[in-house]
């Protein structure tokens, strides 16, 4: 499941489930190597296609996965974008439900995005 917290202007948090299908290994960090690498390509892809196809108007995004910051390593791989481990964002409420997130150095606002576990189905899927 892929769950993002949008900012500002109205917008509300959204909760979108997209890696859902996906089941068997309990967890990224379980698997071997080959398939740990498999995964990030994955959530690399969601990623990228959220921060494509979603007309955020963020000036940062924070990503975690599995709910713990994504490693120095996966974040380098949406170089030059604007990204950074989820820790580095925070989120006040407003009135009304509205979530605001930030960049907690800049106080710009942001997208947190939180890949959860990626479950293969088989060794191919």
């Amino acid at each position: 499941m892929l769950r993002t917290h949008s900012i500002g202007k109205g917008l509300t948090a959204y909760f979108i489930a997209l890696l859902s299908p996906l089941a068997l290994q309990p967890s990224v960090n379980a698997q071997p190597p080959q398939k740990q690498s498999e995964s990030a390509d994955v959530y690399e892809a969601v990623v990228r296609y959220q921060i494509r196809a979603w007309d955020l108007a963020a000036d940062s995004y924070c990503i975690s996965i599995d709910g713990r910051n994504a490693t120095e390593d996966f974040l380098k791989r949406f170089d030059p974008l604007p990204v950074e481990g989820a820790s580095k964002c925070g989120k006040r409420e407003k009135p009304k439900g509205i979530v605001r997130v930030f960049d907690k150095k800049t106080g710009k606002r942001s997208v947190i995005f939180d890949a959860e576990t990626i479950r293969w189905i088989t060794k191919t899927k």
